[in-house]
Parts: C-alpha cells; structure tokens; sequence
C-alpha cells in the first residue's frame, strides 16, 4: 500500500518539483564551443551581446554608481519576488578598476577587469574574483545564449563565461536534486522528515556568492554549484522565474531577504539584488549576517480524494507495530511504475508543472534502504526526472494517509559532512566578494506540510547566519551556585600546584 512510505515522499517532493516544472519551459543550452572575443589592450568595445555587472569588484570611491553603506535601512520590500527590470541599451566603456584603499579585497586578488554599464537597457560587466576560476555575472539582456569575453590581468585562463536569465536549468536542477539527496540519509531523524533543496540551495547561492578561494571550490564541489562562469546565479533567477505563481488553485511563493551587521561589498550587495531580488537591510546586531530563504507552496490536486472515502486504516510501523490513521482513497487513471524494490505513482497540482511522487518501498524493504537509492530512482538529469519517462497510466487504486508536520533541523553537520567545511571554519573561510571576514556560524532550515484531501501546503524557511572573525563573542555565564572543581596550574610549566572540589562554600574545614 501507497501508505507505507511517508518519512520519503515528503523530501521527493521538494527534491523534484522544480526540475519537473523545468522540462515544460524549454530554453536554449549554453553552447560550450563558442568562440572567444578577444579584446586587445585598450579596447573600448564589446560583442554586441548584453552583459552585466559581476561580483567581484571594488570600485573607485568616486565612482557615482557606488551605493551607499548597505548597512542603511532600505526601502526595498522583502516581498518583492519580481526580478529586477531589463535597464535601456547603450554602448558600454571600458574602465579598470583599482581596489579601494580600506575596503575588503580578497587578499590573493589579482587585477580585476571591468566593463562599465553605459546609461542604456545594455547590462555591464565586472570582474575581479581571487585566486583561482574565474568568474562574472550575467544581466537579463535579450539573447539566450553565453557570452565569451576575453580579458586581461592574471586571471588563469583568461576566459570565462557569462549567462543571462533565459540559461537553460537542467543543470542546476540536477544539481539541486544532488544536494538534497546527499544531506537526507545524513539527517538523524527517527520519525518523519521534510527537506527543502530549493529553498537550500537558493540561501547558499546567496552565501556562494560571496565565497572566494578554497571555500568557492568547496561550493563547487561538495556543494553541487556550477564552477560555469554565473551560471548557478542566473539559473537560480531563470528557475525562479518559470515557478513562481499565483492564481485561484496554486501559489508557488520564493522571497530572499539579507538583514547585515556588517559592511557588505557594494558591488556584492547589486549582484544579489540582480539574481536573487535580495534586499539588503540593516540589523541592529552588529557583526552578524543573516541570509533567509522563504519558500512556499499551495497545490490543489488535479484529480482529489472524496472525504466521503477518508477512513481509518492500518499503518504499518518499520517496528512492525500498526496503528490506524485517516487514509484518502482514490481509484483513477495514474503514472505508475514498478520497479526492483519500489513502486512509485505521480500526483499532479492544478495548474502547474509541480507533482508529486509517491515512491513506496516493497514489503520487507527498509525504507532507509529506499532512501539511499533515491537520487537512482527519481534519475533527475537535464531538466527531466527519468522516474516519469518509464511510467504507464495505468487505473491505480491509491490508499494516501493524511497527514500534517513540521520539522526543524540544523543542517551545519550534514553538510560538513558531505565536504563542505571552509565555510564553517573561523580560521579558513573565504568570503573574499562579501566581506573577507566573515564566516558561516548556522544553516537551519524550519519546514512543514499538510497532505489532505483538497492538496497540499507546504513551507520552508532556510536562514544561513554568518558572523565576522573579529566580532566580540557573546558573554558567558559562569555562575558556580553548585559544587565545583578548582585547580592552580602554572600556565607557563604546566605544574599543577593545588587542585580541589568545593561542595559547600560555608564549610570551614
């Protein structure tokens, strides 16, 4: 029965909704044989293809187009989910920038590269990225494809790419899926369990943003995200832009919101506003950052259950025990697929692209074991999830419990676990295009979902909290109104000259 297996399909379900979703809005691929466009020393000229400012810079201090201290309270609406708008065409110029004396620079930095926006709808570019790829940001300017250019300085290689809003998602919705998959069996969790990779994966983007040096390559590697040139960011918009939604039968809601303690890079501050309409606001705790993800979800089913057919029936515990729960019925044409170990149905929303899929263990079978085999199972790759190519509509009769719940859960150690550790560290991360002094302290995630006859809710809030190196530690409390231990230690030769316990102060002897 479908009812079995309900600790699983709550983290498919977010694992797999965006790249579902992907598959129907076709866009064109980034082409990796596109040729370079050399610019010669001096140049002051372009491909005519749009670009935009990256992340990497630090500009003139008399720069007009340096914002204020991104620590000032802005006017900026955290619900403001619309991406920014396309500015007017114009001939951009070319100008190096020098990095600013005082303000964060990665300290391997080489020269950076910059091409300026012009006052028209033509985005510019700047560049300036640490030690190792090198990297630029994209605008939403009209093409679909990659742009090549070719710069100068020590950046290795000397090319790079960059993607506008329409980049295709595949990959990163693969990559998506990757995480998620690969933090789920790390979570030690006895009852159920929800996870939200979107809503993840859209927080660290903010943070990977920022990251430069071994902790960008940690976020390349452990963390799943593209080392292509801006991809991750401008695919992250393009994603977000196919599923947000409302109408009278679904709501599809992703708001980003950075409240600082800290000085942030101007130049850090626009590019998260341009991929992740992120408002950067004030906080009145100083050497702090906190970088929040809300994420949303309200579905109708296209086919629902009658209430009328909700019954109480066994649910067969992993301990071999059973208990009876609400169970919805449903006897209607469905995907279906078994396979070795599983089988797995898709429940469709109104409206949308966004599914579910039900995978159910096969009797005797873990559903650990299920969990573990899921990245094999669902087979997300190139915006398609594999899962749904080999299935049959076929009449299924579906037994669903109802259900409803919420998690919480501190994600830092299945991270780290799974590689991601130079963020984390005081002494080793790497925040070079935010602020070099920053590192990450907390990444909790706080979710839940309601499963009835009507559809779904579902909802997931990822705050990721940094703080700078030097900021003053919170003061501990030491009050010993209890017994106790003392010792007299010479710190200098490590003998200890007294040590004793103290059970009763008022004791004389």
């Amino acid at each position: 029965m479908i009812f079995r297996s309900i600790p699983l399909f709550l983290a498919v379900f977010f694992v797999t909704c965006s790249s579902e979703r992907a598959k129907t809005s076709p866009a064109r691929p980034p082409d990796p044989k596109a040729p370079a466009a050399k610019a010669s020393p001096g140049e002051s000229k372009l491909p005519t293809a749009p670009v935009t400012k990256p992340r990497t810079l630090v500009e003139d201090d008399d720069d007009p187009s340096t914002p204020d201290d991104p620590d000032d309270k802005t006017d900026d609406k955290a619900e403001n989910t619309s991406p920014p708008a396309t500015p007017a065409e114009s001939t951009p110029s070319v100008k190096r920038i020098r990095p600013a004396a005082g303000k964060p620079t990665d300290d391997d930095a080489g020269p950076a590269i910059s091409v300026k926006r012009g006052s028209g709808k033509t985005p510019g570019v700047e560049r300036g990225h640490g030690d190792d790829s090198p990297r630029v940001v994209r605008g939403s300017g009209r093409d679909t494809g990659p742009m090549v250019v070719r710069g100068s300085g020590t950046i290795p290689g000397g090319t790079f790419k960059v993607y506008d809003a329409k980049v295709d998602t595949g990959n990163h919705t693969r990559s998506m899926a990757d995480l998620g998959l690969a933090l789920l069996p790390l979570i030690k969790e006895k009852g159920n369990v929800i996870l939200s990779p979107f809503s993840l994966t859209t927080a660290l983007g903010m943070v990977y943003l920022g990251a430069t040096g071994s902790t960008q390559a940690q976020f390349e590697s452990a963390g799943r995200f593209s080392s292509d040139g801006n991809y991750a960011h401008a695919a992250a918009l393009a994603l977000s832009k196919q599923l947000i939604k409302k109408n009278r039968t679904l709501t599809f809601r992703s708001v980003n919101v950075i409240q600082s303690g800290v000085k942030l890079l101007p130049a850090y501050v626009k590019e998260v506003k341009k991929w992740y309409a992120a408002p950067v606001k004030g906080l009145r705790k100083k050497g702090v950052v906190v970088l929040t993800n809300t994420t949303e979800f309200v579905g109708q089913w296209a086919q629902g259950f009658n209430k009328k057919n909700t019954k109480k029936v066994p649910f067969f515990l992993s301990s071999g025990k059973s208990l009876k729960v609400p169970t919805m019925h449903l006897s209607t044409k469905l995907p279906f697929y078994r396979g070795t170990g599983y089988q797995a149905v898709k429940m469709a929303y109104k409206g949308t692209g966004i599914v579910m899929y039900l995978v159910l263990p096969s009797k005797g079978t873990p559903v650990e074991r299920t969990v573990r085999r899921l990245g094999t199972i669902l087979d997300i790759s190139g915006g398609q999830v594999g899962l749904s190519q080999k299935m049959s509509r076929i009449t299924v009769d579906l037994a669903l419990p109802r259900f409803t719940f919420k998690k919480k859960y501190e994600l830092k150690p299945p991270l780290m676990a799974i590689g991601l550790t130079s963020p984390f560290s005081v002494t080793n991360a790497q925040f070079g295009n935010m602020n070099k002094g920053l590192y990450v302290l907390s990444v909790i995630q706080d979710a839940k979902i309601e499963v009835n006859e009507r559809g779904t809710k579902a909802k997931a809030v990822t705050k990721v909290t940094m703080a700078l190196r030097s900021a003053a530690p919170r003061p501990g409390i030491f009050h010993a109104n209890r017994p106790f231990v003392f010792a007299l230690v010479d710190d200098s030769t490590g003998a200890l000259l007294f040590v004793g316990v103290v059970r009763n102060p008022l004791l004389k002897k």
